[in-house]
């Protein structure tokens, strides 16, 4: 499958997943009737469009423009934040010795 059509077929599997047809999902976000049907000629979003989509479905940009197969990839920092105390201070010091060996 073409790049380009990557994106219309993950907007699709997303509204299946949510069990919405797509011109609900337009009404839902106020876009005008077929805008997001348009994209199955290989039109890519506005980054604007592709924000409020990614967060309206709950998965990240890169997924559905086809440039990552993980719908939930996190960042390194969402990773971070969500360890507990005892594993931040071990990946700290991990990340100290891999920069500065003479630290240690």
């Amino acid at each position: 499958m073409e790049k380009n059509y990557i994106f219309h077929q993950r907007l699709k599997e997303q509204c299946r997943k949510i069990k919405k047809p797509i011109y609900q999902v337009e009404r839902e976000l106020n876009y005008p009737r077929s805008a997001l049907n348009n994209y199955r000629y290989g039109k890519i979003p506005s980054g604007l469009r592709l924000l409020e989509l990614s967060d309206y479905f709950d998965v990240n940009p890169e997924y559905l423009l086809g440039l990552s197969d993980d719908p939930k990839q996190t960042t390194i920092a969402e990773y971070f934040y969500g360890l507990e105390l005892g594993k931040k201070k071990e990946l700290y010091q991990l990340c100290k010795e891999y920069f500065d060996p003479n630290l240690i």
